[in-house]
């Protein structure tokens, strides 16, 4: 369904299937979140609906979810601002005067300065998942599966941030880490993303010069309050 109030557009879309439980309806939209019994096949890391809500709010909407429970169906209802199209007189001369302002206040426009990631991580779907992720907010990202292929895209890209797995195939990310701080030094940030989260793990890849420790699933949160201080850096 499809309606328009006041400076919105509404698109609701309702089914009557197997509906969203009440203990998570309120984290529905956070990233890696999904029921207890997902549906069958069902894989990657659960970030669909969190990048929808991303998407929505940066064109100024929103997203909202309703369900009555378990097998009573949800209804998912996407918010858009809505603006009527007005072609400007350009045979007045206020008009022109002012297009011209506003192309000159673009033209002087610093933009924001994004890094350049590099996601290393063998599970191939969690790699595309969050670079797709991090695109969303502007940076520009690169992915490898293993730790030579890594170092071989380290070298022709220059990173300024590595979001880097532990357990990978053959040469671990301990020493993936080392080979790049040997190459690239202290200009590369080296985040270590991982299932291991004791205090010896952390020792470990502190150690071997990882900058952060971030324990799977990630909070985006914390990820991305990591990535807005080294652009502002």
């Amino acid at each position: 369904m499809c309606r328009v109030r006041g400076t919105d557009v509404f698109v609701s879309i309702a089914d009557d299937g197997i509906g969203i439980e009440s203990d998570i309806l309120d984290r529905i939209f956070d990233p890696f979140v999904q029921a207890d019994r997902p549906l069958s096949g069902m894989s990657g890391l659960v970030l669909g609906l969190f990048l929808s809500k991303k998407l929505a709010e940066l064109h100024g909407g929103s997203i909202e979810v309703k369900s009555g429970g378990t097998g009573k169906g949800s209804e998912f209802t996407l918010r858009l601002p809505y603006n009527e199209y007005k072609k400007p007189a350009l045979e007045n001369g206020a008009a022109i005067a002012e297009e011209e302002s506003a192309v000159e206040v673009y033209e002087d426009r610093t933009p924001m300065k994004s890094n350049t990631i590099l996601v290393v991580d063998d599970n191939e779907a969690a790699a595309e998942s969050l670079r797709e992720l991090l695109q969303i907010g502007g940076h520009v990202v690169h992915t490898a599966h293993d730790g030579r292929s890594a170092l071989e895209i380290a070298k022709k890209i220059m990173p300024d941030v590595v979001l880097l797995d532990i357990g990978l195939p053959g040469m671990d990310g301990y020493d993936v880490a080392r080979e790049l701080r040997n190459s690239l030094g202290s200009r590369v940030s080296i985040i270590a993303i991982t299932g291991y989260g004791q205090d010896e793990d952390k020792q470990k890849t502190k150690k071997a010069g990882f900058d952060h420790h971030l324990i799977k699933p990630v909070r985006y949160v914390l990820l991305q309050s990591i990535l807005e201080k080294l652009v502002r850096a």
